[in-house]
């Protein structure tokens, strides 16, 4: 009884932990966006800040996303044997390591023939012509970070998968610190939009790379016992696997990245500060339920592993409670108050029409319960699942955003967006899991609250 109370205290602890320092990177990377929205509109224009806000929402989704591989990661290293986890992450991350540089050069390809032929400007209906070179030296930059980062990703995704989550965000937490200072010293040196890039991502890609450096450095003395037939069954594993986690991740990353792009693409660059400006306010709820997402994971597996379907259950619907319950508050609050500090914040008036602000705060309720939900699918092996309606939501998501941005302006995409997440993902996957912790679909017995 007590290695079963010390086994849940274990998992409680480490999910605090790791999601206190996801909710503190996002904080940090919060101030950020507080500081260099009115910051590149000041210096920019409001054009090149609708250019920035776009691009920059599409790295953090690329980031994340890692086509798959990274994720699969996760869910294989999450079902080894603990006997077989020392040596067992470092295959892995070979395997996976391989074939995140072979995608890193397809994508640098593609990206930089966009870049080369002048596709951004097309592609974000940018009309100003004064900045070319400056816009090409951002976007060939932008085009070597994104490429360059999806092998990073591989580590830090096997450190989740261990629970250790605290290393790669307090990295991100020390990144994000240098360029809040770093980013306004180029500003007020005249510094230009690539400048400010790399003074925004630079700091925290140098920790990766020594993240990642440390990791196997320190991985040296095991490499004897590693087997190249192991790591090639891995490399198969992380396709076979991986085929799902990048069919959502990529569907995902279109639905969230798309509707800035779909803004300035039918309504010019000048408009999507419209759009992206009040949700980045409405992200704090996010911030908030940081302590409950992506840590859940690897301690929904451990404990399933550990056929303590009681403590799946409790924390799950704990988790969903407490999304409500924060996320509900905070955005009536931002309804309320973001007409108000938002001219005060860029200094400038925004439109700001009341069916933005509702579209969002519902889209943000409905990403929060769907990633609370994600992290108990996946670790009860609905990957697939997940996959299929992330895609149905992509599918329905680009249409109808652009059907009604033409109708409604800029506040169209948010709407569109939340019409798709809510009939084709967030419901249906909320549906699943609440089989699951109920014993019907999971094979499981019936878990209780009472227990």
């Amino acid at each position: 009884m007590s290695e079963c109370h010390e086994g849940k205290d274990s998992r409680f602890r480490r999910v605090i932990s790791g999601g206190a320092w996801s909710a503190t990177a996002q904080a940090v990377n919060f101030l950020l966006s507080i500081l260099l929205i009115p910051l590149v509109q000041k210096t920019f224009g409001v054009e090149i800040l609708g250019i920035w806000l776009a691009t920059t929402t599409l790295i953090v989704v690329l980031s994340i996303a890692d086509f798959g591989i990274g994720n699969a990661a996760i869910a294989i290293l999450t079902k080894l044997e603990d006997g077989l986890r020392d040596v067992g992450v470092i295959e892995i991350a070979m395997a996976a390591t391989f074939l995140t540089v072979i995608l890193a050069g397809l994508v640098y390809g593609c990206l930089s023939l966009v870049t080369y032929f002048e596709f951004w400007p097309a592609l974000l209906n940018y009309s100003g012509d004064g900045d070319s070179d400056n816009l090409g030296r951002f976007f060939s930059i932008f085009t070597v970070y994104i490429a360059a980062t999806l092998p990073l990703s591989i580590v830090e995704r096997l450190q989740i998968g261990q629970q250790k989550m605290y290393i790669p965000r307090s990295l991100e937490v020390v990144g994000g610190c240098v360029a809040l200072v770093s980013c306004p010293l180029v500003i007020y040196a005249d510094g230009n939009l690539g400048e400010l890039f790399l003074a925004r991502f630079l700091p925290y890609s140098a920790l990766r790379v020594l993240n990642s450096g440390t990791f196997w450095f320190t991985s040296r003395y095991r490499l004897n016992s590693v087997s190249l037939e192991r790591i090639r069954g891995y490399r198969r594993q992380l396709l076979i696997v991986g085929s799902s986690f990048f069919s959502m991740s990529f569907a995902s990353a279109i639905s969230i990245s798309s509707d800035p792009v779909l803004v300035s693409y039918f309504l010019g660059a000048d408009r999507v500060p419209e759009y992206s400006v009040p949700l980045r306010l409405f992200f704090i709820p996010s911030l908030l339920v940081g302590l409950f997402t992506l840590a859940l994971w690897p301690a929904y597996s451990q404990a399933m592993r550990d056929t303590d379907t009681v403590w799946v259950r409790r924390t799950y619907l704990r988790s969903v409670v407490f999304a409500v319950l924060t996320t509900v508050p905070v955005c009536i609050f931002l309804f309320i108050v973001s007409p108000h500090i938002i001219p005060v914040w860029i200094g400038s008036e925004l439109p700001l029409p009341k069916g933005m602000l509702i579209a969002q705060s519902a889209w943000v309720l409905l990403s929060v319960l769907g990633g609370i939900t994600s992290p108990l699918l996946n670790a009860a092996g609905k990957e697939k699942l997940l996959a299929k309606l992330s895609i149905w939501m992509a599918l329905v998501n680009i249409p109808l955003s652009i059907f009604l941005i033409n109708i409604l302006g800029p506040q169209g995409a948010m709407w569109g967006s939340v019409v798709a997440a809510f009939a084709f993902f967030t419901m249906p996957a909320l549906r699943v899991a609440l089989q699951i912790v109920s014993g019907d679909g999971s094979g499981g017995e019936e878990l209780s609250l009472t227990k």
